[in-house]
Parts: C-alpha cells; structure tokens; sequence
C-alpha cells in the first residue's frame, strides 16, 4: 500500500482491511504508521540486540558485526526491494527520524559491548564510540552508494570491506584487541 499510494496517504484502516484484521491489532503488535513502514528494521535490530548480548555468544564484537552485516547485506540483495524502501523512508521526515532513531541504536549497542569487550568504560571510551560510529555509518554509506548506483550486487563484500576497514586502519586498543580473532 505504501508503495502503491504513498505513505501519506495510505491509513491504518487500509493497511488493516488488506491484512483481514481490526486496526487496534495492527496498532497493538504495531504502534504506529511509522513503525509498520520500519518493521523489518527493527526485526533486524532485535536479532542483533539479541545475538549481541547473548551471554553464550563466543565471537568477538567485531566478527560477529561482520557477520551479521554480511548476513543483512545478503538479505537485503536477495529481497531487491531497498531501492523502493529506502525511497519511501526518504520521501517522509517522520520515517527518516524514525530510521535515524534505529541507527543510533545499533551504535550505542556497538559502542557499549566493544567497551566492555576492551575492559572499558563506555561512558568514557571514545574510541569505541568512534569505532561504533564509523561501523554503522559506513555501512549506511555504502548501502547509499550502491543504491545510488542501482546495483546491490556488491553490497555484501563492500559491508565486509567497511570492517576490515576499520579493523587496519582505526587506532586504539578497542580494534587491537577486538580484531585480533577477526577472520577474513
């Protein structure tokens, strides 16, 4: 629907009648508009909230952000629709607030579990902090590039490329110690 009419203009009444069920269900598993257009965001982000904080997790911070960027990026190219996606969150302020909101989350998560994997503060390790913000907006840069483009193909090794990025070329003790069980 939101394709089809826009976001804007498409209501919860529609989105309800198409889905066969009463519009306090889709605002009770929902909230929002706002939240049905990024669901499959949030998806995404619950998993790697989940897999990140697994207290049975055994891969470094850093691999299993690459691991689970690789994953998405794979996701994303097979599903085809992140042109379409990313238009729609583009064309209404309140779902870029929303995108940006969900974005931040994955670097605070980022930041605080490679401060604690470092034996550091998070509150007071600004390389993990710098770490965690290039990570998430390198690969939103490089997502952006090849939707630019039209062409995903290469989406996973560019987000694999960010990491190993990072892993060579940032300074401090949070990559050196993060990366050392970094596989390629």
């Amino acid at each position: 629907l939101f394709h089809e009419r826009g976001f804007a203009a498409t209501t919860l009444e529609e989105i309800a009648g198409n889905a066969g069920i009463h519009k306090q269900t889709v605002l009770r598993y929902f909230g929002s508009k706002d939240a049905i257009a990024l669901a499959f965001r949030q998806v995404a982000l619950d998993k790697f909230k989940a897999g990140l904080l697994d207290p049975a997790r055994k891969l470094p911070v850093l691999q299993y952000w690459r691991n689970f960027i690789e994953a998405s990026a794979h996701e994303v190219t097979r599903r085809g629709d992140q042109l379409r996606y990313t238009k729609l969150v583009e064309s209404e302020p309140a779902l870029m607030g929303a995108s940006l909101a969900i974005h931040m989350q994955y670097e605070d998560l980022l930041a605080a579990a490679l401060s604690r994997e470092a034996g550091l503060d998070p509150d007071q390790d600004i390389h993990s902090r710098l770490l965690a913000g290039f990570l998430v907006a390198g690969n939103f840069a490089i997502a952006r590039l090849l939707l630019n483009r039209g062409d995903l193909a290469d989406y996973a090794r560019l987000a694999r490329y960010v990491v190993d990025f990072a892993i060579h070329e940032f300074p401090g003790e949070t990559v050196k110690r993060s990366a050392k069980s970094v596989t390629r």
